[in-house]
């Protein structure tokens, strides 16, 4: 078997790759060269810092400075410069004509960047005994305290235009129901790539991944991908898995078109956003997908009642329950010789001016329909008394009408 091809790009390696013997090289540019290149470039550090993508002010701060280390000063700043690689530094290396230092550091840095992507490709991740990866602050806590990490409820992806409302969800699900709900932002420092390591939380301690779905999320490929991912470990463990949110109207990608998506904008009486959306999340004893052998389930503090809200009565039951009222006033009044224009006064009211102990207070509805009832039941068990009896009782008495 022949030895892997290696890789000569040098486009996603950063300049903070750059180790010892690549920047001994590169120092040698500070001595400043005569003779210019043919298209009239300076050929030492001052054509790297026309060239290098920093700021103006920068430079001309170092073309003023008494400085010996100008390439040390030049390249620290570039470092700060989003997207930087060292085969920028190559191109301008060969547009300022120093061919010799291409030559010179172009083995030492394809040396660096093998150096560098076997760096990166290990995560710098503490671990516990158990060899479980300590990602966030409340992991650390858990460590130290020696307790399990904890399974969370629930990772909540958004973009960043979308935080304000990703911040309510975290904040309501938290104080309100008590749920333990995760975000990029309880990341410890230092860890590389967040989403290998969202997506490695995702896959072994969340129970759902909670997705704010809008025109800024589907732009960024990544936050895209990680849904997929999650979507496809719900189906392979046939586990509810994502719960798509949408703030506003928006266009829904065709993977997300297949679940119900609740929609924060038309929350009402009829449809409860932040209930729906526990239910969504709340932690089921069907979800055996995590292993609770070496991670915590801490249960919520609360759980959600239901509230069932009373309906008005209808227009004939208040008019009927109102005539009922006005009989029971009436004669209430009547008995206890009370003006005439009371009966135009509430039951409350005449209470007020004639109480009586609660065995004479006027009757709802509901309860003069019960003791007509009891009355009929009465009556005909009354009734059967008309049935003579042949025998008679111990005293010689009938036993019937």
């Amino acid at each position: 078997m022949g030895k892997m091809k290696r890789k000569t790009s040098l486009s996603d390696v950063p300049l903070s790759a750059l180790q010892e013997k690549s920047l001994l090289v590169l120092y040698t540019l500070n001595m400043e060269m005569i003779i210019l290149s043919n298209e009239g470039e300076y050929r030492d550090w001052r054509g790297v810092l026309t060239h290098a993508p920093v700021k103006k002010v920068f430079k001309d701060y170092l073309r003023s400075a008494k400085n010996t280390d100008f390439m040390e000063s030049i390249i620290a700043e570039w470092k700060n410069v989003r997207g930087n690689n060292i085969e920028s530094l190559q191109k301008i290396l060969k547009e300022i004509d120093r061919y010799d230092i291409y030559e010179d550091t172009r083995e030492y840095f394809l040396m660096d960047a093998e150096a560098y992507r076997t760096k990166i490709s290990k995560p710098l991740f503490d671990r516990t005994d158990k060899g479980a990866y300590i990602i966030t602050g409340l992991d650390r806590k858990h460590v130290s305290l020696g307790l399990k990490l904890i399974i969370y409820d629930a990772f909540l992806m958004y973009s960043e235009e979308d935080e304000d409302f990703a911040a309510l969800i975290k904040k309501t699900l938290e104080e309100k129901y008590g749920m333990n709900i995760c975000t990029k932002d309880d990341f410890l420092g230092g860890i590389p790539f967040e989403h290998d390591v969202a997506m490695t939380l995702i896959g072994t301690r969340c129970r759902r991944l909670i997705i704010v779905l809008s025109k800024s999320f589907m732009n960024c490929p990544a936050d895209v991908f990680i849904s997929k991912y999650a979507q496809h470990i719900g189906i392979e463990k046939s586990h509810r898995k994502v719960v798509p949110c949408l703030k506003e109207e928006c266009e829904v990608p065709s993977n997300f078109k297949i679940l119900f998506q609740l929609r924060y904008f038309r929350d009402g009486k009829l449809f409860n956003f932040w209930q729906k959306l526990y239910e969504a999340v709340a932690y089921n004893q069907t979800d055996k997908d995590l292993n609770e052998d070496e991670f915590e389930r801490i249960p919520h503090k609360e759980f959600y009642q239901i509230k069932v809200p009373k309906l008005n009565p209808s227009p004939q039951e208040a008019e009927k329950k109102q005539k009922s009222n006005t009989v029971c006033v009436e004669s209430y009044t009547e008995k206890h010789e009370l003006p005439a224009s009371s009966g135009n006064y509430s039951i409350e009211t005449v209470m007020k001016l004639a109480p009586l102990p609660p065995s004479e207070s006027p009757q709802s509805t509901t309860e003069l329909s019960m003791n007509k009832k009891k009355q009929e039941r009465s009556l005909l068990i009354l009734y059967t008394l008309n049935i003579e009896m042949a025998l008679l009782s111990d005293e010689g008495e009938y036993r019937d009408w």
